[in-house]
C-alpha cells in the first residue's frame, strides 16, 4: 500500500486553496490560475448591483453564498460536525444591497479563513476526509469560474 505525507497533502491543499480564493501569489505557486484572479479579487470588484444582475437564471451573488455555504458545510463535516442542512437554502441569495454584498464578501473571507484553520489541524486523512477535501477544491474552483463567467457578462 502506498502513503503519502499527510503534511505535504494539507499543504497540497492549502496551497490549492490559496489561489482559489487569494489569487497567485507567486508564479512558482501558480497551479491552475492566470493571474490575481481568485475569489476575493473578482468578488472585490464588484459591486451590489453587479453582484444582483441575472444571468441565465443566476447571480454572482448566489454562487458566492453557495460556494460559502458549501465550505462551511464540510468544513463542519472535517471539524465531525454532521448537522442536517437545507441545500436549497444553499441558493436562497440572489439580489443584494451594497451593506449585505459587503456582509457576504466577508462571510466568504471568514469561512476561508475557519476553513484553513480546520485543515490545519487535521490530522486523520482518512479515505473520507480526503475524498471531502478535494470536493472542497473542485467546487471551490467550478463556482470560482462561474463567477467570473459571469462577471464577464456584466
Amino acid at each position: 500500500m502506498k502513503t503519502i505525507n499527510q503534511a505535504d497533502f494539507t499543504q497540497s491543499l492549502t496551497i490549492l486553496l490559496r489561489e482559489s480564493f487569494e489569487g497567485m501569489p507567486t508564479p512558482a505557486e501558480q497551479v491552475f490560475l492566470d493571474g490575481d484572479a481568485g475569489i476575493f479579487s473578482t468578488l472585490g470588484k464588484l459591486d451590489a448591483e453587479k453582484a444582483s444582475a441575472e444571468i441565465n437564471s443566476t447571480t454572482i451573488a448566489t454562487h458566492a453564498e453557495h460556494a460559502r455555504f458549501y465550505i462551511e458545510l464540510l468544513d463542519n463535516y472535517l471539524n465531525k460536525d454532521m448537522r442536517v442542512v437545507d441545500f436549497k437554502q444553499s441558493w436562497r441569495v440572489k439580489n443584494v444591497s451594497e451593506d449585505e454584498w459587503d456582509a457576504l464578501r466577508e462571510h466568504v473571507s471568514q469561512t476561508y479563513r475557519k476553513l484553513g484553520e480546520t485543515l490545519q489541524k487535521t490530522d486523520d486523512w482518512s479515505l473520507d476526509t480526503i475524498t471531502v477535501a478535494l470536493g472542497i477544491v473542485a467546487h471551490t474552483a467550478y463556482h470560482l469560474g462561474s463567477i467570473r463567467q459571469l462577471a464577464k457578462n456584466l
